[in-house]
């Protein structure tokens, strides 16, 4: 079995929401009749794809282009930069180049399996710059292709799913939080030097910097009451605003489900 094909499976764990794998022969021969069961990566980060993507996507029918185009990035960068964090964490590995050498499977709107191409090149203990660079070439394409464009937000959504990824293999990989941690600032160093980001940087204990993305979809759709609860903390208010909100959601007991 070679290297990659070990890195791959290590990263399953009981509650992995997707699976990696090296791809066969029979991959490759779904690529090429077009039926809808494994497609590259790389193929889906054009303006027609994403346009096509994002008309299959339920939330669509809402009527809201900015959170379309919010939930058709993340579904696409998701299996990603999944990989780059996961392999880099788990593995210390980087594959080349990306997403070129990446075919994934959908269930529904989501990534179930992603496959790699068994001839894919490694680079073993890449560095924060190399992470970074290799994120960067890999999903310009992809946020160019959104509309409405907003790249600060996009990017600033690729550093919190760097640090959410992260977490998440921290906490199922049971790797060390600081050394981990460390690496990973280093990374979204990397990407806020390389591309335009929000001025908030994301947190280590899961704060996005993106949540208005979200969230200003919601306020359209007339609840308040989401929001108000999902920002409670947010950097961005007054302090006074935050300890407000938060003593409201402990008084009501709604804190533990914002």
């Amino acid at each position: 079995m070679s290297s990659l094909a070990v890195a791959l499976a290590a990263l399953h764990h009981p509650a992995a929401r997707r699976r990696y794998r090296l791809a066969d022969d029979a991959d490759f021969l779904t690529v090429a009749a077009d039926d809808r069961g494994w497609r590259p990566l790389g193929g889906l980060f054009t303006r027609e794809a994403v346009a096509e993507r994002g008309a299959e996507d339920p939330v669509t029918s809402l009527g809201f282009a900015e959170l379309t185009g919010t939930m058709t990035f993340h579904a696409l960068a998701v299996p990603l930069v999944d990989l780059v964090v996961s392999l880099l964490l788990v593995s210390d590995l980087l594959v080349e180049p990306l997403p070129g050498v990446v075919l994934v499977r959908f269930e529904g709107p989501k990534v179930i399996e992603v496959a790699l191409d068994p001839s894919s090149s490694t680079v073993d203990a890449p560095t924060a710059d190399q992470v970074a660079d290799a994120l960067v070439a890999s999903l310009d394409p992809l946020v160019g292709a959104i509309e409405p464009q907003e790249p600060a937000l996009r990017w600033g959504a690729v550093a919190d799913l760097v640090c959410v990824l992260a977490a998440a293999r921290i906490r199922a990989h049971e790797l060390d939080p600081e050394a981990t941690w460390e690496r990973m600032d280093g990374v979204v160093a990397g990407l806020r030097a390389r591309r335009p980001h929000p001025t908030e940087a994301p947190g280590r204990v899961g704060r996005r910097s993106t949540c208005c993305e979200w969230y200003r979809a919601a306020r359209q759709l007339g609840e308040p009451s989401i929001t108000d609860a999902r920002c409670a903390d947010c950097p961005s208010l007054d302090p006074i605003v935050n300890v407000v909100r938060l003593a409201a959601l402990a008084e009501s007991g709604d804190l533990a489900n914002p």
